[in-house]
C-alpha cells in the first residue's frame, strides 16, 4: 500500500467521500479478482463486490491501522463470500410454501432484506408499461 492510500483512508474516515471512491477506483479490480476466484460466478461476484465496499465504508472507523487497508478489505471480502455461501445453504434447505415462495425468516435482518427485496421487485413491476 502506498502512503497516499494510507492517506487517502485517513481522508475517507473523516468523512471524504471522494476519498473512498477513489480507494474503490484503486482495490476494486483485486477485490474482484478474489471475489470472482471465491464464488466461480462474475455476477455473483460483482454483487458481492458491492456488498464488500458497502460493509467497508459502515466499518472505516474499526480499521486501526490505515496503511492495513488492502488486507483489511480482503478479509471483508472472503467474510462477504462466505457468509453469502451459509446463505445459499440455508435457502437451499429452507421449505418453500405452495406458491413457491421461501417462508419468511424469523430473524429481522433477514426480515429487512426481504422487505427490501419486495420494495424494489414492486417498484420494478410498477415501472412496466
Amino acid at each position: 500500500m502506498t502512503d497516499t492510500e494510507s492517506a487517502l483512508v485517513l481522508q475517507a474516515r473523516s468523512g471524504k467521500r471522494a476519498a473512498f471512491d477513489e480507494l474503490v477506483r484503486r482495490t476494486s479490480r483485486l477485490v474482484f479478482a478474489r471475489l470472482h476466484l471465491d464464488v466461480g460466478d462474475v455476477h455473483r461476484a460483482e454483487d458481492l463486490l458491492q456488498e464488500t465496499y458497502l460493509t467497508a465504508y459502515k466499518s472505516l472507523a474499526q480499521l486501526a491501522e490505515p496503511d492495513k487497508f488492502r488486507p483489511w478489505l480482503l478479509r471483508i471480502a472472503a467474510n462477504t463470500a462466505i457468509n453469502a455461501a451459509r446463505h445459499d445453504q440455508r435457502q437451499k434447505r429452507t421449505p418453500s410454501d405452495v406458491s413457491g415462495w421461501e417462508v419468511a425468516s424469523t430473524r429481522p435482518e433477514q426480515r429487512l432484506e426481504d422487505e427490501e427485496r419486495r420494495q424494489q421487485l414492486l417498484e420494478a413491476l410498477r415501472s412496466l408499461p
